[in-house]
């Protein structure tokens, strides 16, 4: 809805945290919010403010933009060569998220929940990037560096109020193909269905 002043009003009837998407932005947004957000500049020169109840959760995303995102495509993974370089790389940019994040929650004192789930979000963009060289097939999971994935903390992957975030979900996707070595052409193939859903009763 448009005013006559310019101003734009969502309502989001929710019952639980969603990540939603203004303006090439993005924002978690909780039960109970209630936050202006005022934009200004154009383009790639936006400018954003909050005011409001919870609005001290908004501006993390933007914060996060200080360090660049972490580029999967700039490596080529034909062997195993690389990856104890990749495995570094990537927990190096890990660390320097979780690092700005400790660092807007005690300069912002945002919510316990918010801080949760913000943690969840990193550690799943985290464990994305790890899977990610396994998941393209070219990789099997015994010959990966000792400790390749001794960061990821495997009662991560039991979290059920995570599965609202899509990117969690496929991440689970993702660490179900690598514990049961699922591979068929197929992906409704009645075997390789029965095949997953026991993978899934084992490992989580």
């Amino acid at each position: 809805v448009q005013d006559s002043s310019g101003l734009l009003l969502f309502r989001f009837n929710i019952s639980k945290p969603i990540l939603a998407s203004l303006a090439r932005e993005w924002f978690l947004i909780f039960p109970g919010d209630s936050v202006n957000v005022i934009i200004t500049g154009q383009k790639d020169d936006r400018q954003f403010q909050f005011q409001g109840k919870n609005s001290e959760n908004y501006s993390f995303f933007l914060a996060l933009k200080e360090i660049p995102k972490f580029n999967l495509q700039a490596w080529q993974f034909t062997d195993y060569s690389e990856l104890s370089k990749f495995r570094n790389q990537a927990r190096e940019h890990y660390l320097s998220t979780l690092t700005i994040l400790e660092s807007y929650i005690a300069r912002n004192h945002t919510a316990d929940n918010f801080n949760q789930i913000a943690r969840s979000l990193l550690i799943t963009a985290y464990a994305n990037n790890l899977i990610y060289p396994i998941n393209l097939g070219n990789l099997s999971k015994e010959n990966l560096p000792p400790g390749y994935l001794s960061d990821i903390d495997y009662q991560f992957l039991n979290q059920p109020e995570l599965m609202i975030f899509r990117d969690y979900v496929l991440v689970l996707t993702y660490f179900n193909k690598f514990y049961s070595d699922l591979h068929h052409s197929n992906f409704y193939d009645s075997t390789f269905v029965r095949s997953r859903l026991e993978s899934i009763r084992k490992n989580f």
